[in-house]
């Protein structure tokens, strides 16, 4: 029998047991993040306790989107059917179905697609979810979204597929439509982002799918430019043998043979002179690739243009030599004077002067980086 004293204890262990129910229920951040590290169950539990469904986290983020970010479709279908908004944004203007993309989550995208979501809905940048996804893994959804959706930087989907090597996503793209020659506000194909970056493979698709090999970018540099200059060996080899011209040359007057030789691909340079560029071919600035290489005390790649025949004693628009640049602007001592000494060796005029009045030796006195070196030394003996 229940007396007056135990139903007041009972109705006290009510109040306190309501009281902690109640108390369970998910602050916003804490469900958010919930979401993208929990299991499906534990996020319909918080539910149950009150959790809201539409959460955002201190940068707008919401709980759909960190289920999106984490692949976790079972959480996405909990949240959905509990009514979380699916084309919610960030501040940034970012929607769970570009989270899901760009992270690579292909069955969350899926998942999202099939509930609804917009796929050409926009970002504050004008990004789509298939131009953020360009450099993930393949996905499917390539027939659904605009393939050639620009962002406010001009770039579509294959534009950055092209960028981060992506071939098969390259090759999706291509299939469903993209355009192979397309450009950004740069005027920089995919063919040249691709060359640019190393990105053989994607490069083969691009050229098999008929992009232009002697497209140029605002800057007047082809395809082949721009791989002889930062690219592998076999991104060159390919552009070569698809047709690229080794005598092509940008707004500064420079060939694949001078950026190669400017930047050390001393395998470049070798390919170049192999496909016939003109190892004496100068820039705007009366530059050849032999004083590019020398400027920057390219030992190896200065010993691979002399051995092609190149013309030691060229000198550029101001009248300084090889030499001279050598001695002016190298900041490594040894790399100077081994590039000094085989030029010296292979009888380099020491006596020319610059349209300034300065001499070889003038330079390297002036070179704090050559001051008491034997190389230093050396021309002092020699241009007595």
């Amino acid at each position: 029998m229940l007396t007056r004293r135990r139903l007041s204890v009972i109705a006290l262990i009510i109040t306190v047991t309501l009281s902690l129910g109640a108390s369970r229920k998910m602050n916003d951040a804490k469900f958010a993040e919930l979401c993208g590290k929990g299991s499906a169950q534990s996020v319909s539990q918080a539910i149950k306790n009150g959790a809201n469904v539409n959460a955002k986290d201190d940068e707008g983020v919401t709980a759909l989107m960190y289920a999106a970010m984490a692949g976790k479709t079972d959480t996405l279908k909990v949240l959905l059917k509990a009514g979380a908004k699916i084309e919610a944004k960030t501040d940034d203007g970012y929607t769970a179905l570009m989270a899901a993309a760009n992270n690579g989550r292909t069955e969350a995208v899926d998942a999202l697609l099939k509930a609804g979501a917009d796929p050409n809905a926009r970002n504050n940048d004008g990004g789509t979810a298939l131009i953020g996804a360009s450099d993930n893994g393949p996905n499917g959804y390539t027939e659904v979204a605009s393939v050639n959706a620009r962002d406010d930087r001009g770039n579509t989907a294959i534009l950055l597929a092209a960028i981060h090597d992506n071939a098969e996503i390259v090759k999706a793209l291509l299939e469903a439509g993209a355009n192979a020659n397309d450009k950004d506000t740069s005027s920089t194909t995919a063919l040249i982002h691709a060359a640019e970056g190393n990105n053989t493979e994607a490069t083969k698709v691009l050229i098999e799918a008929g992009a232009n090999i002697y497209a140029k970018d605002n800057n007047g540099d082809t395809a082949l430019i721009k791989a002889a200059k930062s690219g592998e060996n076999e991104t060159v080899r390919v552009l070569i043998q698809a047709g690229a011209r080794v005598s092509d040359k940008n707004d500064d007057g420079d060939t694949a043979l001078i950026k190669a030789a400017e930047n050390n691909r001393t395998d470049n340079v070798i390919t170049l002179l192999e496909a016939g560029a003109d190892v004496d071919e100068r820039n705007n600035r009366g530059n050849t690739a032999l004083l590019h290489a020398a400027t920057f005390g390219h030992s190896e790649t200065v010993r691979v243009l002399m051995r092609a025949g190149a013309d030691i004693n060229a000198r550029s628009n101001d009248g300084m030599n090889a030499i001279m640049w050598t001695a002016l602007i190298s900041t490594r001592p040894e790399k100077a004077s081994a590039t000094i000494n085989m030029l010296i060796d292979a009888g380099i005029n020491l006596k020319v002067k610059a349209q300034n009045g300065m001499t070889v030796l003038d330079y390297a006195r002036k070179n704090s980086k050559l001051k008491g070196t034997d190389v230093l030394r050396r021309l002092e003996k020699l241009t007595k």
